[in-house]
């Protein structure tokens, strides 16, 4: 889980900013999400960092060529 949140932090420029990024998306997952149904609507932290993660990973592809 260390090296998950050492890439992420490479997203930004330190931990708090990766917080507030993360809680800014969470936020409108589970604003977006309503009233939905999915297991998957009720853990928006664990949703923003994954895309927060794909993010990244394109990104680095991207540059890789």
């Amino acid at each position: 889980m260390q090296d998950k949140a050492q890439e992420l932090l490479n997203y930004t420029h330190n931990k708090y900013e990766l917080v507030l990024t993360v809680a800014r998306r969470a936020k409108t997952i589970k604003d977006d999400a309503g009233n939905m149904a999915s297991p998957e609507a009720n853990k928006p932290i664990k949703m923003a960092l994954r895309e927060l993660a794909e993010i990244q990973r394109k990104e680095r592809e991207a540059a890789m060529g």
